[in-house]
């Protein structure tokens, strides 16, 4: 493994952070079915009649994209090796408490099938309103404006920290960009993982995939004391 700390974003990029095996592993779920691809986002995501209509874009967008294991009692759902994913997500907690100096549980656990013509434009993964000073300017030059925010805030403030491995690259477009910085992007490769803070000062994006399917493990983090802080 090979570990790599960024300032501007603030990032850590580990490469070779899984082999092959574990990605061969992961990938199986390639080969399950359409039904095990949408039943998270059936089981778990709110109903369109339940969600305010500015926000219900970037919730209708996760249909059939994720497999979903964040809880114990998701393992159930699929042909998973429970220990093999928990032995992934405990590494991949570690590295995140390292880089940043703090506690985290998982707030989500996923893996995720992005197929041709998927992107999300530069978002945060959090907000909580009354944690600091704002750059609502800012924000509003990147189409996040306060109205979004007012209804973001209600269902997303946990996701303090977010980390990414890459599982293929046999792809087009699908990079991870952080518009702050002079847009800049993270070309995938197979093993290696990214981990940064879901918050304003790290905004990003997925450009569209133009051909292939991208795989990636998504873990969103809470962090601890923010978590206490809020109880």
């Amino acid at each position: 493994m090979r570990y790599i700390d960024l300032e501007k974003p603030n990032i850590r990029i580990v490469k070779n952070f899984i082999n092959k095996s574990d990605i061969d592993k992961i990938l199986e779920t390639k080969n399950f079915s359409e039904d095990l691809w949408g039943l998270d986002f059936k089981v778990n995501y709110p109903k369109e009649e339940n969600v305010d209509k500015i926000l219900w874009p970037s919730i209708k967008q996760w249909d059939g994209m994720c497999i979903n294991f964040t809880h114990e009692e998701f393992y159930g759902r699929y042909p998973l090796d429970r220990d093999f994913y928990k032995d992934i997500e405990n590494k991949t907690k570690l590295v995140t408490e390292d880089k940043f100096g703090v506690k985290v549980k998982t707030e989500q656990y996923l893996v995720n099938r992005w197929r041709v013509g998927r992107e999300q434009a530069p978002h945060l993964d959090y907000f909580i309103s009354n944690e600091g000073h704002h750059d609502y300017d800012m924000l509003a030059e990147n189409n996040i404006s306060k109205t979004y925010l007012e209804s973001f805030e209600g269902r997303f403030q946990t996701k303090h920290f977010s980390s990414l491995i890459y599982l293929n690259n046999d792809y087009e477009g699908g990079e991870l960009w952080f518009p702050q910085y002079n847009n800049f992007s993270i070309k995938p490769e197979p093993g290696m993982l990214v981990t940064f803070k879901g918050d304003e000062n790290t905004l990003h994006g997925v450009k569209a995939v133009i051909s292939g399917t991208r795989y990636t493990v998504s873990i969103f983090w809470t962090d601890l004391n923010k978590r206490n802080n809020m109880l």
